[in-house]
């Protein structure tokens, strides 16, 4: 084998090492990645516990997901905040988390507690009660005493429309000392949990 030979053979071998080693690089990326992808899917998969109880968890208006993320792990609720911000940031969902109190569950997913933010499912503060059409303020007062919005007798003293002149524009015709009964028109109302009488 002359020189020249030897060169061209050394060349050969070495464009086959250097394939090689590029080949191998290539899939260690591949699985590398492919691991990574993995890793990242059983993590939106798992839990932040098998049990425990429920909390309630605030989603503060104006909140950022890097906030929500941080609170959420401080609170147990899930893992490693990492993870949740990028499900949100995969799913392009951060302009639609909503404010708002929710009840989650320590065994919720991420995918479950970003679903439930990104829809709204908020614990209500309110309770609803309809009022028939005829009723007095002993009867309305007898409603709101069931919902446990009130204590019996906290209606006793119905308020007369002087109270209230101020504040609506139409008592203001009404003479001093007039009952308010019958100005709370039949319908379904919402009130809060913590509502006053008042």
């Amino acid at each position: 084998m002359n020189g020249e030979q030897q060169i061209i053979s050394n060349r050969k071998q070495t464009k086959r090492k250097v394939l090689i080693i590029l080949v191998l690089c290539f899939l260690f990326l591949v699985l590398s990645v492919t691991a990574g992808l993995f890793y990242i899917q059983r993590q939106l998969r798992l839990p932040a516990s098998f049990s425990g109880i429920e909390k309630i968890f605030m989603v503060k208006s104006g909140e950022g997901v890097k906030q929500i993320a941080c609170h959420l792990e401080n609170d147990g609720l899930i893992r490693n905040s990492f993870y949740f911000e990028f499900y949100v940031w995969k799913e392009k969902l951060s302009q639609k988390l909503q404010a708002g109190e929710y009840l989650l569950q320590p065994d919720m997913t991420i995918k479950e507690i970003v679903d439930a933010f990104a829809q709204g499912r908020v614990v209500s503060n309110e309770i609803q009660i309809t009022i028939p059409e005829g009723f007095s303020v002993r009867q309305i007062e007898e409603r709101l005493v069931e919902a446990g919005l009130v204590k019996e007798g906290a209606l006793a003293i119905s308020p007369s429309a002087s109270e209230y002149w101020a504040i609506y524009e139409f008592l203001k015709d009404l003479e001093e000392g007039t009952s308010l009964e019958g100005f709370l028109f039949p319908d379904t109302y919402k009130f809060y949990k913590d509502a006053t009488p008042k």
